[in-house]
């Protein structure tokens, strides 16, 4: 018998297949006014040794999945001394 993935599910392995994140999630219902139950919401993700978010983190939260996409698009190399050495031990 197979389950069919929830719209929670495909965007989280959306999200996880982009070759610059590590680790996606969703924290899901937040209790904020507008949730919609059975939608991602709180999407975040943390990014593979050698990325950097335009605000310098090597994570990314956005509300939804869209919005961590269009974040994603502006993810950067990242040569900083935990990045160099991560990457350089995957060598």
């Amino acid at each position: 018998m197979s389950t069919r993935r929830t719209p929670i599910q495909k965007a989280i392995d959306d999200l996880k297949a982009d070759p610059r994140v590590a680790n996606a999630w969703s924290e899901g219902d937040n209790g904020c006014e507008g949730y919609r139950p059975g939608h991602v919401e709180d999407v975040w993700a943390d990014l593979k040794p050698g990325f950097v978010s335009e605000l310098g983190t090597h994570s990314l939260h956005e509300d939804t999945p869209a919005r961590l996409r269009m974040a994603l698009s502006q993810v950067e190399p990242c040569a900083c001394d935990r990045c160099t050495e991560a990457c350089r031990r995957a060598a």
